[in-house]
């Protein structure tokens, strides 16, 4: 801990002094909790941790700003800054269990300039879901939901394994506890039961491989609660062994990891369908490995990982722990950059695939209800209003964003709040907005609003 990460604890200290949080926790407690998070996915940034310890500061105090500046640089201040804008934006009012995942989550990444705050954004998320089942249910709920539609899936697309265990575990015991503790009774149960047989095949596994010249490493596992019960909605209410535990064999090369699955494979069957060769085919965040299960007899199907030691520290930590947090450049520059990097979400979640493609070039703006409106760069309140319907455009009269009247020619941004002002007498469009309006939608919606009024177009 530098010199400068200790004096932004102290002022830490006495900015949220006396403060206390929702759940009853005070508010220093949860900044050394996110910033313990930050640790585990071995985070180095010194910027990173003032940022982290001070990220609220400006929700107590604005005009902190110049302080924080004077004592700590210009790169913390813009990170503090970054996660004030993104927490006071439209996005706290959306429901993300009825948004589209894909829509939701390139909406999120466009509103964050700055790749540090994604770190420390889900890592104070990480931190709150663990409290909030003391809160009221309906505030729970609301925490509860986010970790599970938005929090999850961004941790998931930046390899953030152990974030992700955690929300989706403590939303999971929110949402519904009864299926909740019917699997942890369940798992309890049942783990005991098959210990011996665990223990006894990472034995035996051990001397096979040694006489193969493999000097592997073997580890078991349980596998969280919530992703067992997804398991069990695809097995119509069945849990089985390989879904609540697996194997996890490390060896040195990935040569190894191909001849190590070719000895399994002469020891037990395996079940086809559950074979995933994510070495081949790593998955978008990076992760690599084999997946594979095996009938150790007829009771126990077994999963069995089979990776080198780099690929079980890369999968653990994930790209940001190694990579995000070193960057300075914006997280859109880095899409620009490495087609490879946050510009493709492709993950199989409740069996749909989900992919994000080449989204730098849109905007995201937000209806007064919180509606997210996905359209191209340089929209308008035309375009805008045009999105939600056709009478809505041709009746435009006018548009308030983020609570000021703006031209309709005025080009939105992400994060825009807008309302689109109508008169119910006004049947059809202006002509000079084909002037300026940038979706084809729009311009379509437009000319045949005027051919109807007899305009020629």
């Amino acid at each position: 801990m530098t010199a400068k990460i200790e004096l932004a604890k102290k002022l830490a200290k006495q900015i949220h002094k006396d403060q206390i949080r929702e759940s009853g926790l005070d508010y220093f407690t949860h900044l050394e909790n996110t910033a313990g998070l930050l640790q585990q996915i071995e985070a180095q940034s010194e910027d990173l941790f003032i940022a982290t310890y001070l990220h609220h500061a400006l929700d107590k105090d604005k005009y902190l700003e110049k302080k924080i500046y004077d004592q700590f640089g210009e790169k913390p201040v813009l990170i503090i800054k970054d996660y004030y804008q993104l927490s006071n934006s439209e996005m706290t009012n959306v429901d993300p269990s009825q948004v589209k995942t894909s829509l939701i989550l390139k909406t999120y990444t466009e509103l964050i300039n700055l790749p540090e705050t994604i770190l420390i954004r889900l890592a104070d998320k990480t931190d709150n879901i663990k409290s909030a089942h003391v809160l009221n249910r309906d505030r729970a709920e609301k925490i509860a939901m986010r970790a599970l539609y938005l929090y999850s899936p961004l941790a998931k697309l930046l390899g953030l394994y152990p974030f992700v265990r955690i929300l989706e575990d403590n939303a999971f015991k929110i949402i519904d506890p009864a299926n909740y503790y019917w699997i942890i009774n369940y798992v309890e149960r049942e783990l005991p039961n098959t210990s011996e047989i665990i223990k006894e095949t990472s034995m035996f596994l051990k001397e096979i491989l040694l006489e193969n010249n493999i000097n592997a490493l073997i580890e078991y596992r349980k596998k969280h609660t919530y992703s067992i019960y997804k398991k069990t909605l695809r097995n119509d209410g069945n849990i089985f062994l390989f879904d609540i535990a697996a194997l996890r064999i490390l060896v040195k090369t990935v040569e190894e990891c191909y001849e190590t699955e070719d000895i399994l494979k002469k020891l037990w069957d395996n079940i086809p369908e559950e074979r995933d060769d994510y070495i081949s085919n790593p998955k978008t965040s990076g992760y690599k490995g084999i997946h594979n299960t095996f009938l150790l007899d007829k009771k126990y199907p077994f999963e069995i990982q089979i990776k080198t030691n780099k690929m079980h520290e890369y999968n653990e930590y994930g790209q940001a722990s190694h990579f995000l947090y070193k960057i300075g450049k914006s997280l859109r520059q880095k899409i620009e950059e490495n087609s490879n990097w946050l510009r493709e979400i492709n993950y199989l979640e409740n069996k749909e695939h989900i992919k994000v493609n080449h989204f730098s070039d849109k905007v995201y703006a937000f209806t007064p209800k919180g509606d997210i409106i996905e359209l191209q760069k340089g929209s308008t309140p035309i375009d805008f209003a045009y999105k939600i319907h056709d009478n809505i455009g041709n009746s435009c009269v006018g548009s308030i964003v983020n609570g000021q009247i703006e031209p309709l020619n005025y080009e939105l941004k992400t994060g825009d709040r807008v309302f689109i002002k109508t008169d119910k007498s006004k049947k059809k469009p202006s002509m000079d907005w084909l002037d300026f309006v940038a979706t084809s939608n729009a311009r379509c919606k437009i000319r045949q609003g005027l051919r109807k009024a007899g305009e020629v177009v």
